[in-house]
């Protein structure tokens, strides 16, 4: 998004976001990196973290609802 011109640093998402309802659009893929720290797939783990390993790569946009 940088190269678009469009500020996605942390610090900037947090200033204008939080507190927001939030739409983000993209992709859905599952992160086999990260099954051991979700409950549905790891139910009774040590180290749960998630929920699922769901994450969504790439972020293609991201809308702030309620403006």
């Amino acid at each position: 998004m940088a190269a678009r011109g469009i500020d996605w640093s942390t610090a900037t998402l947090k200033r204008e976001m939080v507190g927001h309802e939030v739409t983000v659009g993209g992709l859905l893929f599952a992160d086999d990196h990260h099954w051991q720290n979700s409950e549905v797939d790891n139910p009774g783990g040590t180290d749960l973290w998630r929920a699922t390993d769901i994450e969504i790569h790439p972020m293609t946009y991201l809308k702030i609802e309620d403006e």
